[in-house]
């Protein structure tokens, strides 16, 4: 049952992660007007998102036999069920029919408030008493997960990049294509 640390971990890492690429994003884009910084928010929501419905599933199947329940309110499990949520009403409002720079800052700002939950997700094992354990790898004092845990893990993670990578890639080329569409005139 532990094997599915090494997707569960993972991808939480960066569902994370790619949360905080669409803030640093948001905020070039509102600061700068780069319209590239608002299509690299766009276009890693929906993976944001499947990475974190990914941890939300493998976290119910690992929980069940290590806790005895499907589900628990914990505040690990709720603030990353937050952070699903959130990408959601993201997605809602990138879909919304307005004029597109209208949409594009109200999702920036939108995406930098939802921020927020980040850290909340991230320290949460520390600041309250939860049933998830506390950090075990990005930690001061180093790691104390053995090496021959560690190293398959790392090697999953680099590969979920590489994965984010080639999706991101393909969801702004389809970005730039829709937005060329919308300028033609038939």
């Amino acid at each position: 049952m532990v094997k599915i640390m090494y997707l569960h971990v993972p991808s939480a890492w960066l569902s994370l992660g790619i949360y905080g690429l669409m803030t640093m994003m948001s905020i070039i884009y509102l600061v700068t007007k780069t319209p590239l910084a608002a299509i690299i928010a766009k276009a890693a929501t929906p993976i944001g998102l499947l990475f974190t419905l990914v941890v939300l599933i493998s976290g119910i199947f690992w929980g069940r036999p290590m806790w005895g329940v499907w589900w628990v309110w914990d505040a690990r499990l709720t603030s990353v069920l937050i952070l699903f949520f959130i990408y959601m009403g993201l997605i809602l409002i990138y879909r919304l029919e307005n004029k597109q720079n209208k949409v594009l800052k109200i999702a920036s700002f939108y995406t930098i408030l939802g921020f927020i939950n980040i850290p909340i997700v991230k320290f949460s094992v520390d600041w309250w008493n939860t049933l998830h354990q506390p950090a075990s790898v990005l930690r001061l004092d180093g790691p104390s997960i053995h090496y021959t845990m560690l190293y398959p893990l790392i090697v999953v993670f680099v590969g979920l990049c590489l994965l984010f990578l080639a999706l991101i890639s393909i969801r702004i080329k389809i970005e730039i294509m829709k937005g060329k569409l919308k300028n033609v005139n038939l």
